[in-house]
């Protein structure tokens, strides 16, 4: 009796350990949401949608949304609905297309752009993206 409790003890905790360590792993919405909220520069992928060498790039799910071409939730999805409002149609046409875009960690904007050189000067207190900047758009759209 002593050695069947024992065994089921030992069971219980193996059991324990391992729900603790996937409990552990990030999530690809919430590893995506660590990577916009980080000050580095960002690369949207063109093929999957996702943030280069995120999980969502590595292995993309969900169906493929027919105005846009990429994976419906994707980041990169997400952030052309987010730009939908105030974006110029030259921006939105390169988004769409099956390149690789990236997002500076410093202004929140796409690389290169007039946006990305001529930034908000007033820094969000939550995120310290730049007030109205894209990458803040898509950070607060991913917590409603």
């Amino acid at each position: 009796m002593k050695k069947l409790s024992m065994t089921l003890l030992s069971l219980g905790v193996l059991l324990a350990l391992l729900a603790g360590c996937h409990s552990t792993k990030m999530n690809p919405i919430d590893e995506e949401k660590a990577l916009l909220r980080s000050n580095k520069d960002i690369v949207i992928s063109g093929k999957t949608g996702g943030i280069k060498g995120s999980s969502t790039d590595k292995a993309p799910q969900g169906v493929v949304c027919k105005d846009c071409g990429f994976p419906e939730e994707s980041l990169r999805q997400r952030v052309i609905i987010s730009g939908e409002v105030d974006m110029d149609d030259k921006m939105l046409r390169k988004l769409k297309e099956k390149r690789n875009v990236i997002l500076s960690g410093k202004t929140g904007a796409f690389k290169s752009t007039t946006k990305d050189r001529k930034s908000n000067p007033v820094k969000c207190p939550g995120c310290g993206f730049p007030k109205g900047s894209l990458r803040k758009r898509v950070i607060i759209s991913d917590e409603l």
